[in-house]
């Protein structure tokens, strides 16, 4: 329980960190924090973690469970974390049903592109949201295309 609550405790202090540094990065046309330039790079050992930029989340439709419930977050340093939990899917292991992606982002004009293999990459950014694109970097058509949307949470 004690580790739950120091978790939490690290977790808030990470964002009120990044809400107190938001302003003193630079930020591209698309409202993204840039990665700053290291100055030396022996200082990399050293260095404090990467300042979140941006978390965006939602749920996303599903063919054969209840909904993705996808947490992106953007960092500073062009890192990305993706959680993705397929609810309502019965789980045949621990994890089964929970996976976590990571890797670099990089803007291409409005579009967000991450480093991903084996699923959706591409999104086109919004002022409060991020849009998925399909496999092949077309937006989503019919029924559900209103559904394939992160909203930012931070």
């Amino acid at each position: 329980m004690k580790i739950l609550s120091s978790l939490s405790i690290v977790a808030l202090l990470a964002v009120s960190c990044a809400d107190e540094n938001a302003g003193k990065t630079n930020e591209d046309a698309k409202g993204f924090d840039t990665a700053a330039k290291v100055q030396n790079p022996d200082s990399l050992a050293t260095a404090a973690p990467p300042l979140i930029s941006a978390v965006y989340s939602g749920v996303l439709p599903c063919a054969d469970c209840e909904g993705q419930e996808v947490i992106l977050t953007l960092m500073s340093d062009s890192s990305y974390r993706k959680r993705t939990l397929y609810a309502g899917k019965k789980a045949s292991g621990p994890g089964s049903n929970e996976f976590t992606d990571t890797g670099k982002w990089v803007m291409q004009g409005d579009t967000l592109v991450l480093d991903i293999k084996n699923a959706p990459g591409r999104y086109v950014k919004e002022p409060e949201s991020l849009i998925q694109l399909d496999q092949k970097g077309q937006r989503i058509t019919g029924k559900l295309a209103d559904k394939y949307v992160l909203k930012k949470t931070h």
